[in-house]
């Protein structure tokens, strides 16, 4: 994918209707764990698209609920939480062991190829409780 504001904007919206994503990054192996913390050929639920001071920012949460996380950039324990506290602030992140992190759009795109989409608006956010 591009990193262009187009996607990240479309994905917002989508999020904001509350539509149900996910994301993959394909790969030879299925489910081939990755030095990045990410599996190959896994699907992650993608479920909250962000904008905070000058980042744009997803999460996404590895359905197994594991330690099977991204370890980069904005990642559980990494130190962009506490140089920026805004940012903190605005995403209500909390660091808890359940599968879900936070990437940087960037990175994002430049790692996961595949993201699926089903464009029909749930009655309540039921992502709200993997929100961090």
């Amino acid at each position: 994918f591009k990193s262009d504001p187009s996607l990240f904007e479309f994905l917002a919206v989508c999020d904001e209707r509350n539509y149900i994503m996910a994301a993959s990054i394909s790969g030879s192996t299925i489910e081939k764990a990755r030095k990045d913390g990410l599996v190959e050929r896994h699907a992650y639920s993608l479920i909250a698209v962000k904008s905070s001071s000058s980042f744009q920012l997803v999460q996404l949460r590895n359905p197994w609920g594991n330690d099977r996380e991204w370890n980069g950039k904005w990642s559980d324990g990494s130190s962009e939480w506490d140089t920026y506290p805004k940012v903190k602030r605005d995403l209500e992140y909390d660091e808890v062991d359940d599968g879900a992190f936070w990437m940087d759009f960037k990175d994002f795109t430049s790692i996961f190829d595949g993201i699926q989409i089903c464009a029909i608006e749930m009655p309540s956010d039921a992502a709200s409780s993997y929100r961090r």
